[in-house]
């Protein structure tokens, strides 16, 4: 073999790597990946907030494993269960920033937005973006930049110098925002389940997606067991929150190889009943709120 015909080898080997390699990871990935799909770990600083730590960490989480939904050029992009989780988790923040910068962290309506609660805002609600020459406006990058806020208003906060405010008011609005999108979740499950077949990529798709979103209202709920705890007693909702936070968590650690969709056997139709039954606990949770705060007044 000559020395041409060897290099031409080397070289067609090297291509055949490149090509193969991102097609071996995104099939295989389809059915053997991971998403994370798990209770937060770590231990929430004394007089911090763990709402926004839990935002933190779950944002914190994604981007070091890369943030699909903007990674346009990452061979990734297309793995619908990643995207799918990620978008889910995305839309539970989104209104999770709403609560802190509008609510959470204000006294009362004539009271100032937190500076760093208000970036927050901005970062997250940007659409999600990829960008080589302006790497700053990346979604990865204002995420990681969202959670350099987050940290730092807790240690603002464990400072005294930023304000927090756990009221049954405050909790009623960030249940009603969970319940709210969990119940779109499940609507729009049922009827993916009614309109694809056996096996499509978009139903896989809108299945991690609502997977996605449980997991990130679990969190959030988890979190905020901690921080309402006082009021909940107060308010002897304890048990009921308890309840709707456990139906929330139920899929944990649930991470299907093959999502299927067939009448007697559907993925599908079942994470939707899951989330349906969420949405039924996270209701009556909020009625029971809502009148406790009526009765406080």
């Amino acid at each position: 073999m000559t020395d041409d015909t060897k290099s031409g080898s080397i070289t067609l080997m090297v291509i055949l790597a490149l090509v193969l390699l991102p097609v071996f990871y995104i099939v295989s990935g389809q059915f053997m990946g991971r998403v994370n799909n798990a209770a937060l770990t770590g231990a929430v600083p004394e007089k911090a907030s763990h709402v926004v730590d839990a935002m933190a960490r779950m944002i914190e989480r994604e981007t070091d494993s890369g943030f699909c939904p903007s990674s346009y050029i990452w061979p990734g992009h297309i793995r619908y269960d990643i995207c799918g989780f990620q978008e889910g988790e995305q839309q539970v923040w989104q209104r999770l920033a709403i609560q802190l910068s509008d609510h959470l962290s204000r006294e009362g309506a004539a009271s100032d937005r937190d500076q760093d609660l208000n970036a927050v805002l901005a970062n997250i609600n940007r659409p999600n973006t990829w960008s080589l020459l302006f790497s700053s406006n990346n979604t990865a990058s204002l995420l990681k930049n969202t959670v350099t806020r987050l940290d730092h208003y807790n240690a603002r906060l464990q400072a005294g110098q930023a304000g927090y405010y756990p009221r049954i008011d405050n909790l009623s609005s960030l249940v009603g925002d969970m319940t709210s999108l969990l119940g779109g979740e499940s609507k729009q499950l049922t009827e993916k389940a009614a309109n694809n077949g056996l096996y499509s990529m978009q139903a896989r798709q809108a299945y991690f997606h609502t997977l996605g979103t449980l997991a990130a209202s679990c969190a959030v709920l988890q979190a905020a067991q901690m921080d309402f705890q006082e009021v909940l007693k107060l308010q002897s909702a304890d048990n009921i929150f308890d309840q709707a936070m456990h139906k929330t968590c139920e899929k944990l650690d649930k991470n299907p190889a093959i999502v299927i969709n067939a009448n007697d056997l559907s993925h599908l139709l079942t994470l939707s009943g899951s989330a349906s039954a969420a949405v039924n606990d996270l209701a009556a949770l909020q009625n029971a709120i809502a009148a406790a705060s009526r009765a406080g007044h």
